[in-house]
């Protein structure tokens, strides 16, 4: 199996702060409930929605997902650290239907897991306690069917994406080590370059499958 043979690509975008949160104030995990179940019900992201589970009572575990039937996101505490954590699955959007390199897949997973961020910093009931400086995110290949042979596909994939949405940015890789095999690596943008001018970087989907 390649790289391009794979659907199941995870990042987690870091938010300020050692523990995520900005501006003095104090991240309510348990406050993205009623949040996520309005997502749902308002189809506030470009997915299929389906439901909301709480695993807040996990230490550093994924506080709440928000269930959709290509991905999963939540504000994910694992290692310590908070940040949206964008978890693909499947490709069966219509937006999604014309990736046809790993170019193409990352570039949409960056996507997705910005504008949810955009969302979340923009969500009044969080008071501005969130917010994504863009500089940090941490990319995972969640398929153990891809080998190490693939890692230097996804490193180059990651530099030319990085180097596409913020060229001025100094940019530096690191391999992320799994107890479970799986190839990821630690990316970096030089000067907090914001995810707003990151996401307009990307642009629109090239377009629906027909």
């Amino acid at each position: 199996m390649t790289m391009i043979d794979t659907a199941k690509i995870e990042l987690k975008v870091f938010a300020a702060g050692s523990n995520g949160v900005a501006n003095g104030g104090e991240l309510d995990i348990e406050g993205l409930i009623p949040v996520f179940h309005r997502w749902v019900r308002d189809q506030c992201l470009e997915e299929t929605m389906i439901d909301v589970a709480d695993y807040t009572h996990v230490p550093n575990g994924p506080g709440v997902l928000l269930v959709c039937h290509d991905a999963n996101y939540s504000l994910d505490q694992g290692g310590g650290e908070t940040g949206l954590l964008y978890s693909r699955r499947r490709e069966t959007h219509p937006s999604l239907g014309n990736i046809e390199s790993l170019d193409d897949r990352l570039a949409s997973v960056f996507r997705r897991s910005l504008e949810a961020c955009v969302l979340l910093e923009e969500e009044p009931s969080l008071a501005g306690t969130v917010h994504f400086p863009g500089d940090r995110f941490l990319l995972w290949v969640n398929d153990r069917l891809i080998g190490r042979d693939g890692e230097e596909e996804l490193e180059s994939a990651s530099k030319r994406l990085l180097a596409r949405l913020a060229p001025e940015a100094e940019i530096s890789l690191g391999s992320a080590t799994s107890e479970g095999g799986r190839l990821g690596h630690h990316l970096r943008l030089a000067g907090s370059p914001g995810i707003r001018s990151l996401l307009a970087e990307i642009g629109e989907p090239s377009g629906e499958s027909e």
